[in-house]
């Protein structure tokens, strides 16, 4: 692809594809469980491809194959594809991956706090599912919070001693309120998925099985229950969004080569 200071989105797709083909590789070759989500899922289930305003890709793999995934992508992606988490960058702090393509940057509108990362560029999000046996909406708060409190070290946020201190103390003590909340809740066995703070549980029978779907001319594999989780994730999501909702993720992307 020739070099472009102001990417379009069918430039930002061509990319995301290019990811997207390397990982689907890896995973199908090492039998990795994955599942198109988010508005990836409502892509492919909608237009057979990329929402046409869309300019970024999301992917979930089980938790109990996370770690493994990641690093059978580390061992094996093309040098032009870079894998962005906690261990690669002093100041990500969130508990799923991106995969970013190297010869690119991008300023980021919806998450403008990704723009301070050491890494930016057009990425694939690999994010992680997992059944709770016992979930409840308690439940789901804990594991937010847990993850809160595990960044409040991070560099990123260059809080001080006494920042730091405080706001331990403050998310602890929401812990243990939440906590305490789970234990006397009604409790159901569900699916969750990154990040908690800002999804819905999913239904065990919606994610235990999958179909295979067209997604820019390739099988891809989805959930079977994918007209329940689109539904609660986006109502009536076979009607396109009015034209002032259909948001992209960047304001620029400049790809090098």
């Amino acid at each position: 692809m020739k070099a472009t200071s102001n990417a379009s989105v069918t430039e930002t797709q061509a990319i995301l594809l290019f990811l997207f083909k390397e990982v689907k590789t890896i995973f199908e070759k090492n039998n990795i469980p994955y599942f198109f989500i988010y508005g990836s899922l409502l892509g492919a289930v909608r237009h057979n491809g990329f929402i046409p305003w869309d300019d970024d890709l999301d992917i979930c793999v089980d938790k109990k194959h996370y770690e493994k995934a990641i690093q059978l992508l580390k061992e094996n992606l093309p040098k032009t594809i870079f894998v962005h988490n906690k261990d690669s960058d002093p100041i990500y702090w969130l508990p799923f991956t991106k995969i970013r393509y190297k010869n690119s940057k991008t300023t980021c509108l919806t998450w403008p706090e990704d723009n301070a990362f050491i890494h930016t560029g057009i990425c694939l999000d690999i994010y992680r599912y997992w059944k709770e046996e016992k979930w409840s909406p308690a439940l789901a708060k804990c594991i937010a919070i847990g993850e809160t409190l595990k960044r409040i070290d991070n560099s990123f946020y260059n809080y001080s001693f006494f920042g730091k201190f405080t706001r331990k103390i403050k998310h602890s003590l929401r812990y243990v309120f939440y906590f305490l909340l789970h234990c006397f809740s009604l409790k159901k066995s569900m699916y969750c998925l990154d990040p908690i703070s800002m999804t819905k549980p999913l239904h065990p029978e919606d994610m235990e099985d999958k179909k295979t779907i067209s997604f820019e001319g390739l099988d891809v594999p989805i959930p079977l229950g994918y007209d329940r989780i689109l539904k609660d994730e986006y109502g009536d999501y076979m009607t396109l969004p009015p034209e002032d909702k259909r948001q992209q993720l960047y304001t620029n992307v400049e790809i090098y080569g």
